[in-house]
């Protein structure tokens, strides 16, 4: 089996409009998150939209040498369905471009589980073991094609994986716990906002370089200093 990972992001965020390329120790954030994807040694994709304010973020993908793929602005699901046939990886995981500390380790352990065959949905999100920011969705490409029929509402087209968890009889599904979810209990690593940005820098200034090379643990080690 197969896994594959689609970075999704767009340019004309509501909260925070061009954090996707904002910088963070001199490197856009987009760069610093398709670093981190491929030190799990997955293949990976950016997938944006298809309006002219996404021309950046593909101009950049060219420049840092990753795939691009372009497609519907709101319907989010079907761009990351697309995106994911056209990797042609039997399972595909989401990132969002928010998610600045992905972490490779993480993301390779989650692979080997989706790549057993035995889930059609592996998912470290319910319960928040993990804090928002490190997130990662793997769903088996066919089975969510399938179920991606049945997002009739607009919020199913525009949260990728919102119809599994208001649906968790429509899949097989794996729930990844954090052994150390004590340590990173009420932590927030997302970047939505201005504040989390400058979050964000402090966080990456602090810690020994690279970001590349630090672990999930040392960054909230970091960030509980700060």
């Amino acid at each position: 089996m197969t896994v594959g990972v689609v970075i999704l992001c767009r340019y004309s965020s509501k909260r925070l409009p061009g954090k996707i390329l904002l910088p963070i120790a001199g490197k856009p954030i987009l760069t610093h998150i398709v670093e981190r994807v491929r030190r799990s040694g997955l293949p990976v994709m950016v997938a944006t939209s298809d309006q002219a304010s996404d021309d950046a973020i593909e101009q950049h993908c060219r420049l840092i040498d990753v795939a691009c793929f372009r497609g519907s602005l709101d319907n989010v699901a079907e761009r990351f369905l697309r995106a994911a046939e056209t990797q042609g990886c039997q399972y595909a995981t989401r990132i969002n471009g928010d998610n600045l500390f992905v972490d490779p380790d993480l993301l390779r352990e989650m692979a080997q589980i989706a790549a057993s065959g035995d889930y059609e949905f592996v998912t470290n999100v319910p319960g928040r073991s993990y804090p928002p920011g490190s997130s990662i969705e793997i769903v088996d490409v066919k089975a969510y094609s399938a179920l991606a029929v049945c997002f009739s509402e607009p919020r199913h087209r525009e949260h990728v994986t919102l119809f599994l968890y208001d649906h968790p009889e429509s899949c097989k599904y794996y729930i990844h716990v954090n052994p150390q979810r004590e340590e990173m209990a009420g932590l927030n690593l997302a970047i939505d906002t201005v504040e989390d940005y400058l979050r964000a820098q402090r966080i990456v200034a602090d810690l020994p370089e690279p970001l590349l090379e630090r672990s999930l643990m040392e960054i909230i080690n970091t960030e509980k200093r700060l």
